[in-house]
């Protein structure tokens, strides 16, 4: 009879990460040989004498002529040793020869071959995926070989071991996951010191490769909002997205033949999605294609976060009490899968994980295997300490500006919150586009020595002042020296002044002071060059330098009459009047032999082309030249000599 069942192991196994040996058969010889006595004990489970601990309520199916299952008896803690027990209730179990043993125990009706030491049925599985349909917990088995005299067993184990030491102080838990597989389970417990039980969850990753998820911000979750994913790049297609388990993760189902998606805060009110209903957006993103599928919106941004992995299960090695120990090797228990993804490792060190190990490609565990994971070290990474020399920067369209960013900018990528108003290429040279406010922004990932970084500061753009140039009038007249000027206001640094005329006057480039050449009507201009504060600026005036202009009546146009102008009080001198323009207004250079005073325009013959007063048919009264810049007199409608008129300048 057997009546309790302890065993230990010495074993000899593969160690090395890349190859391991499946054993396709159940023969138990040339595996691992494991002895047994009713007293003494040892492990439910060894490789290389590492321990897994047996727990409450184990069960295990003894098969010989035949088959009992044995219940161990109640355990407080887990514990090293077990006694099994028969509960049959058909009084003693009694077997004569040679007996397997089986854990843990299964429905299967087991076959025993006792002269080959092997069982059938019992389902060892070379390797299997990990993901949910296939992956069997109970594929971790145990099978022993015993005579029923003297209990000593063959044993065979069907486990893996994940072996490992770590480096760092304070880690509390050692994370072991395939990436992108569905969950599977299993527990058992391991000794992580001499008094801390450590216990092991095997699972994977849920099945996401045709989904993408999204976390909003609360910004986003503001006003019920809904949410939906516009995908575009080969056509274009909404979707509504959904949160299933009110995880405040909303998913949607990639669609395929679409390589861009727009992920889209939507008004409640309106069930249609189309951009009319939409309040706001993400930037257009590519679906990655590297497994991230978790897109984050960035807290207190309305546009902007980042893609990560949805991760909703792992393998997870976590101390209930204390920390594992720097430098001591540690096993954890696994069932032979294949990770079809490959696998990660992470470290939970003061309450973060980090990830230590990755390996892409797939990977098979196979039974009795040691996977030596080696030495884990994390390496403490720095912050990179971004940051903008100006957290704000004020530019004029055109001009040019530098805000340096200091700290660890390696892999940096830069963005702008508007391009419309400045757009800003992969060096972080930033091109201004138009007025306005936009955010440029400097975002660094997490690295192996860095951990992920952010900087940004606010530029606005305005244009350049108008100088508003503009002169007093824009015209003026001058006779012999007298009369009126036209001044220039407005910024006037850097103006320059130009004379359209140079033979009728010659002005100051830097003063605007205007010399007369000859009688004669000039443009006069003043011009500012555009610096980076200020536009350029350009204003000009007309100035008749002594030039008198006579507007005839219908009364004195008869007849074809010419016109003249007697000029007199500082000796006397006839000059005739030509034609200034089609408005019939004639005009007449004042001389400048002398200053003469007076003048008295007259109406004359123009059968005769002497200027004198017997050719004259009619005139205006004597005239003072006015000193005040006016220089068009107008005769008075419906007179004929000396009927009056006005001056004006013209």
């Amino acid at each position: 009879m057997v009546a309790a069942v302890a065993l230990f192991a010495a074993v000899s196994c593969n160690k090395e990460f890349e190859q391991m040996n499946p054993q396709d058969d159940v023969l138990v010889d040339n595996i691992v040989s494991f002895e047994a006595s009713i007293d003494e004990s040892n492990t439910k489970t060894t490789l290389e004498g590492t321990k897994t601990m047996w727990i409450d309520e184990e069960w295990i199916q003894i098969v010989g002529t035949k088959s009992y299952w044995f219940n161990s008896e109640k355990l407080e803690n887990p514990s090293e040793k077990a006694i099994f027990s028969y509960n049959g209730g058909n009084g003693a179990y009694v077997e004569e020869g040679s007996i397997m043993a089986v854990y843990p125990a299964g429905s299967k009706n087991y076959t025993f071959d006792a002269d080959n030491k092997t069982i059938k049925n019992v389902e060892i599985p070379v390797s299997q995926t990990a993901t949910l349909n296939n992956y069997d917990k109970n594929a971790a088995l145990m099978v022993a070989y015993a005579n029923a005299t003297d209990a000593t067993l063959q044993f065979k184990n069907a486990t893996a071991l994940l072996k490992f030491a770590v480096t760092n102080d304070n880690v509390k838990s050692f994370t072991f996951f395939g990436h992108n597989e569905e969950p599977i389970s299993g527990n058992v417990s391991i000794t992580v010191t001499e008094n801390t039980d450590v216990p092991l969850t095997i699972q994977g990753f849920k099945p996401d490769s045709d989904k993408l998820y999204l976390v909003p911000n609360s910004n986003w979750k503001a006003d019920n909002a809904r949410f939906a994913a516009y995908f575009f790049g080969n056509g274009d297609r909404w979707v509504s997205m959904t949160d299933a388990d009110g995880d405040g993760i909303y998913e949607v189902a990639k669609q395929s033949g679409f390589p861009s998606v727009i992920f889209c805060r939507m008004n409640p009110s309106l069930t249609a999605n189309n951009w009319d209903n939409k309040w706001n957006q993400t930037t257009d993103l590519t679906i990655p294609t590297n497994g991230n599928n978790l897109y984050t919106v960035k807290d207190g941004t309305w546009d902007e976060g980042t893609w990560s992995m949805f991760k909703n299960s792992y393998v997870e090695l976590a101390a209930k009490e204390g920390f594992l120990a720097s430098g001591q090797s540690y096993y954890a228990a696994i069932a032979p899968c294949v990770f079809e993804k490959g696998f990660a490792v992470e470290l939970e060190i003061d309450g973060k994980k980090h990830q230590v190990k990755s390996y892409d490609k797939p990977y098979t565990i196979n039974r009795n295997t040691i996977i030596d994971l080696g030495t884990l070290t994390y390496i403490q990474k720095q912050e990179r300490n971004l940051a903008y020399e100006h957290s704000s920067i004020s530019v004029i369209l055109g001009n040019s500006f530098t805000n340096t960013l200091a700290g660890s900018t390696d892999g940096v990528q830069y963005s702008s919150s508007d391009p419309t108003v400045a757009t800003v290429d992969e060096n972080g040279t930033v091109t201004v586009v138009k007025e306005g406010t936009t955010i440029i922004t400097a975002v660094a990932p997490e690295t192996e020595t860095y951990y992920a970084g952010e900087a940004s500061y606010t530029l606005t753009v305005t244009k350049k002042t108008d100088r508003g140039l503009k002169f007093s009038s824009d015209k003026a007249s001058l006779i012999n020296d007298k009369g009126t000027s036209s001044t220039l206001s407005g910024i006037t640094d850097g103006v320059t002044y130009l004379s359209y005329d140079n033979s009728v006057a010659t002005v100051d480039a830097t003063t605007g002071a205007v010399t007369m050449v000859s009688p004669g009507v000039v443009k006069i201009t003043a011009t500012a060059p555009e610096t980076e504060e200020y536009e350029a600026g350009e204003a000009s005036y007309t100035l008749s330098l002594n030039m008198l202009y006579l507007k005839p009546n219908s009364n004195w146009k008869v007849d074809n009459a010419r016109f003249a102008a007697y000029f007199f009080g500082n000796g006397e001198k006839w000059v005739d009047m030509k034609s200034a323009n089609a408005n019939g207004i004639y005009e007449v250079a004042v001389p400048t032999d002398k200053q003469y005073p007076n003048v008295i325009f007259c109406r004359m013959n123009p059968s005769a082309s002497a200027n004198n007063w017997n050719n004259k048919w009619n005139q205006t009264d004597d005239l003072t030249i006015p000193a005040n810049g006016n220089n068009l007199y107008t005769v008075k409608d419906g007179t004929w000599d000396k009927g009056g008129g006005t001056w004006s300048v013209k």
